[in-house]
């Protein structure tokens, strides 16, 4: 399996200093919507056997709320934190592709993507504070 990711990080440093309003995800989606207007998208993609991250800036009106719910997660915990400057960072391992998402209070948040019976996922790490 070839893993890839689209991230272009000259748009996503805008993002600076941006405080998140709210949060969702679903199987195959993550949105951080921020108090500004604007919402950052990441999305896994598949193309049969490979997988891939996209992420978007886009106004925070054109994400819409996710539609299943096998994948909820309560991210009220992270709300009112900023992202830090360079915080949306590509990475790459064994496991796929991923996208590092840091906030001020809260850390990193790993975003990794992969395929399941051709069909691409995300997960999450931390999905929840720590203790």
């Amino acid at each position: 399996m070839t893993q890839n990711s689209q991230l272009d990080t000259s748009s996503t440093g805008a993002l600076a200093g941006a405080k998140v309003k709210s949060a969702q995800s679903s199987l195959d989606s993550f949105a951080l919507i921020f108090e500004d207007g604007r919402g950052l998208l990441i999305n896994a993609v598949s193309d049969e056997d490979q997988c891939a991250i996209k992420v978007q800036i886009l106004d925070a009106r054109q994400i819409e709320p996710p539609s299943e719910a096998v994948c909820s997660v309560d991210w009220a915990w992270i709300y009112g934190q900023s992202l830090l400057p360079d915080g949306v960072k590509e990475s790459s391992g064994i496991n796929g592709p991923s996208v590092k998402v840091t906030l001020t209070g809260v850390g990193t948040i790993t975003v990794a993507a992969g395929v399941w019976q051709a069909k691409p996922f995300l997960s999450f790490m931390p999905y929840k504070p720590s203790k």
